[in-house]
């Protein structure tokens, strides 16, 4: 980027120049707003899609040049190789973005896929590491909670959900799940008011108005479960 800044002010043909502006122009906005989403690669896309005219552009003229830019497409297929690889499963897209980071994000995105494959403890265990890397990490706990539901295990549960709403209070699926939670548990009236709490937060979220409307038939609350 720096190098292309320098040669965009010493160029002095204007086609050149605005090509050589094109990567500022592509990346600004990522530039002025730093981005925290990991799996951004694909940004760079547009800047090479940009730099190539510069290629076209320099090297018929530059026999210099030439062998660099065969070096540069070998490199670059190479590249590309590995990345398809690794892009070919959402798995192995995940697992790759753990080897690069300490983000909690890629191990409740792994746990997610384990636990939809009835691996409950490999989930456990990435959400437990995705808390080590960031304890108030509210989704972490909430996913968490979820797994330890699943597993039977619903004081651990309810412990994990109300952990993720402390540091999270108007997170609407933590609120559904203990609302989930506490029904399956016996505890209506306390369900049926986390999930109008939800409701608040999200009032167009069809899946917690399909709860409130099932617990509401559930209890025979007939003309307010018709409204859900």
């Amino acid at each position: 980027m720096i190098s292309c800044w320098a040669v965009t002010h010493r160029a002095s043909d204007d086609r050149l120049r605005f090509l050589l502006s094109w990567p500022f122009l592509v990346l600004l906005p990522t530039i002025v707003i730093p981005l925290n989403v990991l799996v951004s690669e694909h940004r760079l896309y547009p800047v090479l899609a940009g730099l190539v005219p510069v290629a076209a552009y320099l090297v018929p003229g530059f026999r210099p040049l030439r062998p660099g830019v065969v070096g540069c497409v070998v490199l670059m297929s190479a590249l590309t190789i590995q990345r398809v690889g690794v892009w070919a499963s959402e798995r192995g897209l995940w697992e790759d973005a753990v080897r690069w980071t300490r983000a909690p994000r890629p191990h409740v995105r792994l746990a997610l896929i384990e636990r939809s494959a009835g691996n409950l403890v490999l989930a456990e265990n990435h959400l437990r590491h995705a808390l080590e890397v960031d304890p108030v990490y509210a989704p972490a706990w909430n996913n968490l909670g979820n797994v330890q539901r699943q597993s039977g295990d619903s004081k651990s549960a309810e412990s994990s959900y109300q952990r993720a709403l402390s540091l999270l209070p108007s997170y609407p699926e933590a609120m559904t799940n203990l609302a989930a939670l506490r029904v399956a548990q016996g505890h209506f009236d306390e369900g049926l008011a986390l999930y109008e709490r939800a409701l608040k937060v999200h009032p167009n979220h069809d899946q917690i108005h399909n709860n409130i409307g099932t617990l509401l038939l559930r209890l025979e609350r007939m003309e307010r479960a018709e409204h859900h």
